[in-house]
């Protein structure tokens, strides 16, 4: 009997065209590990020079741009902070003064005067205290040279002032008299008149008032005495926007006139009494001051 063949595992032997591969692969080196896309630009950002970073502009190089290259450049110190051309802002408290002071009403000048009893004016602003629409409607008069008194103040109350009313006339002359002068002119916190038709709803304009005597200057022989007052303070007021400041004022004023025998025998009696409440503007032009 033969020998029995001893089993052996074969291995199965491979194809040419497997083998030639596995020998590639054994050939064909290790790939490189690669590396993560924000290491690459972090290499790429480090090994590039990097660009000078921006320089912000200084103080003095802002307002070299803004003023002419003409224009000299102070140096900066402590006294002369501000150069050309810059503002420098103002305290809410020194605004606030300015506003005040110049709200403040001034009592120089010329003032019209016209009756609060004349239906046009009146009912322009009555009911509805409309300010804006009076004093609109009283410059359409005066325009005409159209008033019912005038008071001129002068540039200081140490001074005296004139009234000038053409209803407060001589009987005789039938002529108003040649002069009235404002004396004792005094500048006062308040006034206190109350006109009958109130107060504005709109920019009501509130301020101290002035007051003054009344007196006709030289009286004829048939005048025995005369005095009156005259008070005024700030009504309304508004600025324009191309800076026109429109003002409007109201007071009240009286006068008594005193008739010496001459004119009481010829039948004028023993005098007059003008009292009326009035609303005021400014004079026209250099007038008002």
């Amino acid at each position: 009997m033969p020998p029995k063949k001893t089993a052996a595992s074969k291995k199965r032997a491979l194809s040419p065209d497997k083998t030639t591969d596995k020998a590639a692969r054994k050939e064909r080196p290790a790939p490189a590990k690669r590396s993560r896309a924000s290491t690459v630009h972090a290499s790429a950002t480090e090994d590039a020079p990097s660009a000078p970073a921006p320089v912000p502009a200084t103080t003095e190089a802002a307002v070299s741009a803004a003023t002419t290259a003409t224009q000299p450049q102070p140096a900066a110190s402590a006294t002369n902070i501000a150069a050309p051309n810059v503002q420098v802002p103002i305290t809410t408290a020194a605004t606030q003064a300015d506003v005040d002071d110049l709200a403040k009403p001034k009592y120089a000048g010329t003032f019209d005067l016209y009756g609060m009893e004349l239906p046009f004016l009146k009912d322009v602003y009555f009911p509805g205290q409309k300010a804006e629409e009076l004093h609109k409607t009283i410059l359409t008069y005066q325009a005409k040279d159209d008033r019912t008194a005038r008071i001129v103040f002068p540039k200081n109350t140490t001074g005296e002032g004139e009234f000038i009313c053409t209803i407060i006339r001589d009987p005789m002359e039938e002529m108003p008299f040649d002069r009235i002068s404002a004396s004792g002119i005094t500048e006062v916190k308040d006034i206190k008149f109350k006109s009958k038709y109130g107060r504005p709803t709109q920019g009501v304009w509130n301020g101290g008032g002035v007051k003054a005597h009344l007196e006709i200057d030289n009286p004829g022989c048939g005048i025995a005495s005369s005095k009156g007052t005259i008070s005024l303070h700030p009504m309304w007021r508004k600025v324009e926007k191309d800076g026109k400041v429109l003002e409007l004022f109201e007071g009240t004023f009286t006068f008594r006139v005193n008739y010496s025998g001459l004119y009481s025998r010829k039948g004028h009696g023993k005098g007059e009494t003008l009292s009326l409440d009035v609303w005021a503007v400014r004079g026209k032009g250099k007038d008002g001051i």
